[in-house]
């Protein structure tokens, strides 16, 4: 039961940030192995990578705001959404946190707009299909990957967006739900998850840019959701689903190869790396006792863990108990992990310092 609230709340954070499914009508029968031994050597790490004093979270807080955290520092900033007119489906950063994208959904059209902040940045939002969910931007910040999902026909596609001419191109469609799309670093492939709606079966697949058919990476045995190129683009980030266990794991894309990183009690939903590679941030479960007669009750609020590359130090950066003991958590904050920026010039006056603030008690 705890599971299921947990699952549920999630998930309705999770639409509004899009973190969306799409299927195709591709083999889902492949089934590499699963090891437990120690991950393939990885490939040389890029020549650059930001200092963790120039990395941000960007989470959404209780209110529904959006918030730029720095790693190191704790300098903290705040976006705030005017919900009397839209909401916020998705946003994200640029690789070298030159602009920042949000897509809109604005109460009075039928539309989304996708509006980018930042150097270069279009002077007008551009106007994107209703059923337009996650997005991601390529290394180079030229395009965009964008996943649809058409509730009523139960079918998605992948689309590739010039952000420049703001032209698309098709990559794949299909039945069923797709989501977390990711570009490769080298901006080769995108990967992303498709859940089967006739049976929930869910599998990690990679599709080339340039076009060409989907390739399942993942295993039959588990679900897998989430994909996150690591930065070396030696491995993907996956949530792995076996009964009520959610883990984090590292496929390698070539063999199938998987590798597991924690075995906390927590669940983990949005795993992405670190810009520089050194840190994986998720939004987890927090499981709070909550005063009753009879039966004992918890309570379940999301929050934002961290953990070292290698799987090591996993810990909370908003507090919880489990993981930061004695640590006093606020029941009504939640958080919700969207991605990582780096510092730049997204970071405009539209951000202003960041001041907590705390949902009211739902009565």
């Amino acid at each position: 039961m705890r599971f299921a609230v947990a699952i549920s709340a999630l998930a309705a954070a999770v639409v509004l940030l899009a973190c969306s499914n799409d299927g195709g009508g591709t083999d889902l029968s492949a089934s590499p192995s699963i090891s437990s031994s120690a991950d393939p050597a990885p490939s040389s790490p890029p020549a650059s990578r930001p200092a963790q004093s120039d990395e941000f979270l960007i989470y959404r807080e209780a209110s529904g705001n959006l918030v730029a955290r720095n790693v190191a520092t704790d300098e903290s900033y705040t976006y705030v959404v005017d919900f009397n007119n839209e909401v916020i489906v998705d946003a994200g950063c640029s690789a070298d946190g030159s602009r920042m994208a949000f897509v809109r959904q604005p109460f009075s059209s039928r539309e989304r707009q996708l509006d980018i902040h930042g150097e270069g940045a279009p002077a007008e939002p551009i106007s994107l299909p209703s059923t337009t969910q996650a997005f991601a931007w390529s290394p180079d910040g030229a395009r965009m990957a964008f996943v649809r999902y058409e509730g009523i026909e139960q079918a998605h596609t992948v689309v590739v967006m010039d952000v420049a001419s703001g032209n698309e191109e098709e990559l794949t469609s299909g039945p069923d739900f797709a989501g977390s799309p990711t570009f490769s670093p080298d901006g080769s492939r995108i990967a992303y998850y498709i859940q089967r709606i006739s049976d929930g079966d869910t599998q990690v697949f990679t599709i080339p840019t340039g076009g060409g058919d989907p390739e399942q990476v993942s295993s039959g045995d588990l679900q897998w959701y989430d994909p996150n190129w690591s930065p070396d683009g030696s491995k993907l980030l996956v949530a792995g689903l076996r009964t009520e266990d959610f883990q984090l794991y590292e496929i390698d894309p070539e063999s199938g190869e998987t590798s597991q990183l924690t075995e906390s009690d927590i669940f983990k939903r949005g795993a992405k790396y670190s810009p520089g590679g050194e840190l994986i941030a998720y939004t987890g479960s927090i499981v709070l006792a909550q005063v009753a007669v009879r039966p004992s009750a918890s309570l379940h609020s999301f929050g934002i863990f961290l953990l070292n590359a290698d799987g090591s130090d996993e810990r909370a950066f908003t507090a919880d108990p489990r993981l930061n003991p004695g640590a006093a958590v606020d029941p009504y904050l939640d958080a919700n992990f969207i991605g990582w920026c780096t510092r730049g010039p997204w970071l405009d006056d539209t951000w202003t310092p960041f001041t907590p603030t705390t949902a009211p008690p739902q009565q």
